[in-house]
């Protein structure tokens, strides 16, 4: 069953982007996991976050989603000001190198008016049984439900696997950019008619 998020629900989604989504969380990084980023979704008229439970009500997937990411970013933002300030506490080197002298490549692609896949998990222990298209999916259906036509994600470049996924569910490539030290590949899929994918 897919469903909202709920308060409750986010401790265990929190942990399942910090074990699964091939990020290396220090301890700050896993509270603004739980205490900002998901939060931010939950609170925000801006974004949501879909889960996929089992008959055991156990958390198999989530997919974070956005109807308008510059305003979930501001709000995103706000509540983790404090964050980056303890950041820039304890470790200020590495905030000016991740944060401040990285920088970012302009992105040509107007993504004003799509909705947007800000991250999706899927516990390893649940794939191979479609849940990942399911929320893909349910994705698509709320933002084209919300009036967005389109929707974007960034997937960096060098993570093949993830893009076939993504290929398979819809998504076309549109764009690279560097941030953070990385690069970065839009893709952009149509939010009509998802369940034909």
């Amino acid at each position: 069953m897919i469903r909202f998020m709920l308060p409750e629900d986010i401790g265990e989604v929190s942990v399942l982007r910090e074990r699964f989504l091939n990020d290396t969380f220090s301890e700050l990084g896993k509270v603004f996991l739980e205490k900002y980023y998901f939060p931010s979704f939950y609170y925000s008229p801006h974004g949501f976050v879909l889960v996929s439970v089992n008959d055991k009500n156990e958390i198999q997937g989530y997919v974070a989603g956005s109807y308008d990411f510059n305003k979930q970013k501001r709000f995103i933002n706000s509540r983790m000001i404090v964050g980056l300030f303890l950041t820039f506490l304890i470790n200020p080197v590495k905030f000016y190198k991740t944060i401040i002298k990285s920088g970012k490549t302009k992105i040509t692609t107007d993504l004003s008016s799509f909705g947007k896949l800000s991250s999706m998990v899927v516990n390893p222990e649940f794939q191979g049984q479609g849940i990942g298209k399911a929320l893909t999916n349910a994705l698509l259906t709320e933002l084209n439900q919300n009036n967005l036509n389109k929707c974007y994600l960034f997937c960096k470049t060098d993570n093949i696997a993830a893009i076939k996924v993504y290929h398979h569910m819809g998504f076309e490539d549109s764009e690279e950019f560097h941030q953070n030290g990385f690069e970065y590949m839009i893709m952009i899929a149509d939010t009509s008619s998802p369940e034909k994918k």
